[in-house]
């Protein structure tokens, strides 16, 4: 039962944070870069990301470390929870694509969000494996906002 209050505390933690607007300064955690959006999409548009600090991802290890979680399926759950009491049109779809013999790329794509301004969410998670174990390397996010609440597309930028 605390698990699962520990998952709800930190679904909500995250959904204030990421709705934060940008106070000035850009800090790391705040870098935007754009690289382009899957290949069966226009190979024009271009989608940014906000690249999480290394503080985050050092974190995240620790809780891998701690509770013993062995799948990037697991990983990605314990970074970007599943919305289990979503209702409607609410999707949460992770994808996994070997990089190379020790890189995994993880995607998640969360859609149709109980959120007042964010309708969608992309986490790009990329994990190393080192034997048994692995780690996170990097992660970076994407968001879409609700009609009237910022932009529709893809972006690093946050909803209103």
């Amino acid at each position: 039962m605390a698990e699962k209050g520990f998952f709800i505390s930190m679904a909500c933690a995250m959904a204030l944070w990421a709705c934060q607007p940008n106070q000035g300064g850009q800090t790391q955690e705040q870098t935007e870069e754009t690289t382009q959006a899957e290949p069966a999409a226009d190979a024009a548009q271009q989608e940014t990301f906000r690249t999480i600090d290394a503080a985050k991802v050092a974190d995240l290890n620790n809780t891998i470390t701690s509770r013993g979680i062995e799948t990037a399926e697991d990983i990605m759950r314990a970074y970007a929870p599943e919305d289990d009491v979503a209702e409607g049109n609410y999707a949460y779809t992770i994808t996994e694509k070997e990089l190379d013999q020790n890189t995994v790329q993880l995607t998640l794509r969360e859609e149709g969000r109980m959120d007042d301004s964010v309708e969608g969410r992309q986490v790009v998670m990329q994990l190393r494996k080192d034997g048994r174990d692995m780690r996170v390397t990097s992660i970076r996010e994407n968001y879409r906002c609700w009609p009237g609440r910022g932009h529709e597309n893809w972006s690093a930028a946050p909803c209103k």
